[in-house]
């Protein structure tokens, strides 16, 4: 095992340290009949969804130690590996003629390997193998994966009203700065035209500071249909406020899954029931402590939101609908843990949701 590898205590900040714990080891014959999974073909097929190349279970009985690791099943993408088995060997000759090419002759291996859009990480379990057969031991694996992005708030919800005010997400522990990425969803419920100049959340340090919006507001599009509003998602810095704005975005006592995102670049997004609703190129947040992280009131008026927000999860990265739906959340932490444990005794193994 490589001695340089990073501090037990390291903290990456805002990513996880995959550790895995003492006595969790691989036995010798499922490593060996595991790598020998190398030179196997993978499945090929037409379905969309995360491709499994690998067994549950070893010739030896024991279970395979890398059998949640797979790729990207979407048969829309252009580098669909099943049908595109070719890209899945460019890939991995190119980087491995790189790395020979840049790593060989200085003999200390490569300090850190980083893999962007991992997904499932059977293609990088097998370019490390291999790198690990060309004598180019690895010390730090980088994984960098929307699919790892957990919420730093989740909290059930409640009804809101005039009369029982909103809540401040503070009182559940978070201080941490917020930004430049950012993400609120809920499953909301309007009651009516009472939620007319309300907010459903204001992340903010007072009035008209650094705030983090979302107001609901009346369009002239939504006049002749009674009931029916809008929502304006704003992001304010300093004296200059970027929106963008959804009309027709709600009726009445039907309750939708809202999904509000800022990318650090400032491409703002509304998402309702998991289709981008609206989209506008803004400025990202701040990258500062908010002192209020209302959720039902506003910073900058007294009415109140009235209606009901569930399931009520906020990130600091820009996620998308997956992340909300919690889609593939359980696969790609057994993935993360499979990957880790397998490179244990080599290297270091650290997700980030975001570059």
């Amino acid at each position: 095992p490589q001695r340089w590898l990073d501090p037990i205590d390291l903290q990456p900040t805002a990513g996880k340290r995959w550790l895995v714990p003492r006595g969790d080891d691989i036995s010798v014959t499922a490593r060996r009949e595991a790598l020998q999974l190398l030179e196997r073909k993978h499945f090929e097929n037409d379905f969309s969804g995360w491709q499994m190349p690998f067994p549950f279970e070893l010739p030896c009985g024991e279970a395979c130690p890398i059998c949640s690791l797979g790729e990207c099943g979407d048969v829309n993408c252009p580098s669909y590996r099943p049908k595109r088995p070719e890209v899945r060997q460019a890939v991995e000759e190119t980087v491995l003629q790189h790395a020979v090419r840049c790593f060989a002759e200085s003999g200390k291996g490569i300090n850190t390997y980083v893999s962007v859009g991992a997904g499932l990480l059977a293609q990088d379990w097998i370019i490390l193998e291999k790198l690990r057969a060309a004598e180019l031991p690895v010390s730090r694996v980088v994984v960098v994966d929307l699919r790892t992005a957990e919420p730093v708030i989740a909290c059930e919800g409640r009804k809101f009203s005039s009369e029982e005010g909103g809540l401040d997400l503070c009182q559940l522990g978070y201080h941490s700065e917020v930004g430049p990425e950012f993400s609120f969803s809920a499953v909301i419920n309007f009651e009516g035209s009472a939620c007319y100049g309300s907010r459903l959340f204001d992340f903010c340090n007072g009035i008209d500071e650094d705030n983090i919006y979302v107001d609901v507001v009346s369009f002239p599009e939504d006049v002749g249909a009674p009931g029916v509003g809008g929502l304006i998602f704003g992001v304010r810095r300093g004296e200059e406020d970027a929106q963008v704005a959804a009309a027709g975005a709600w009726v009445p006592q039907q309750p939708h899954l809202y999904l509000f995102t800022v990318s650090a670049s400032g491409m703002m997004r509304i998402y309702i029931d998991g289709q981008l609703a609206v989209s506008r190129q803004g400025h990202p947040p701040e990258r500062l402590p908010r002192k209020r992280l209302y959720v039902g009131q506003s910073s900058a008026s007294q009415v109140k939101f009235c209606g009901e927000m569930r399931k009520i999860q906020v990130w600091n990265h820009c996620v998308d609908s997956g992340n909300v739906d919690g889609l593939y959340t359980d696969e790609s932490a057994r993935a993360l843990k499979q990957f880790a444990r397998w490179f244990a005794k080599d290297l270091s193994v650290y997700s980030f949701g975001t570059l």
